[in-house]
C-alpha cells in the first residue's frame, strides 16, 4: 500500500464526533482541537513512532471509540494499529527501534512517549 493511498484513507476518517468529545473534554478552543486532528492525522501518514502531545490526545479519545477506532484502523491500515504504551524507564534508543505505523513488515505498532530533544 502507497503511502498517498494511506494519506487518502486517513483524509476519508469521520473524525467529527472526536474532535467534538476532544475539544469538550480538554476544554480546549476549536482552533486547537482542530490542529490536533490535523497532527493526529499527520501522525498516522509520517510513519513516526512518537505522536505530538496534542495528537497524542486525539488518538487516545480515538481508541475509546473501540468500534470506530477498529473499523477506522482497518479502512486504512488493513489491520488493527495497536497502541504501545511506553514506560518511564524506556530509552531513546528502544523507542526509535519499535515499528512504526508504517512499518508493514512487521505489526504496526506505534507508541506514545515524547522524546526529550
Amino acid at each position: 500500500m502507497s503511502k498517498e493511498n494511506i494519506e487518502s484513507r486517513i483524509g476519508r476518517i469521520d473524525l467529527r464526533m472526536i474532535n467534538a468529545k476532544v475539544m469538550r473534554k480538554n476544554n480546549w478552543t476549536q482552533q486547537r482541537t482542530d490542529d490536533a486532528e490535523k497532527a493526529y492525522r499527520d501522525f498516522l501518514a509520517s510513519g513516526e513512532p512518537v505522536p505530538s502531545p496534542d495528537a497524542d490526545v486525539f488518538w487516545h479519545q480515538h481508541i475509546l471509540d473501540t468500534n470506530k477506532y477498529a473499523d477506522d484502523c482497518n479502512a486504512v491500515f488493513g489491520k488493527f494499529l495497536h497502541h504501545v504504551p511506553s514506560y518511564v524507564d524506556e530509552t531513546c534508543d528502544n523507542m526509535c527501534k519499535r515499528p512504526t505505523v508504517l512499518d508493514h513488515s512487521r505489526s504496526a505498532q506505534t507508541c506514545t512517549k515524547q522524546l526529550d530533544a
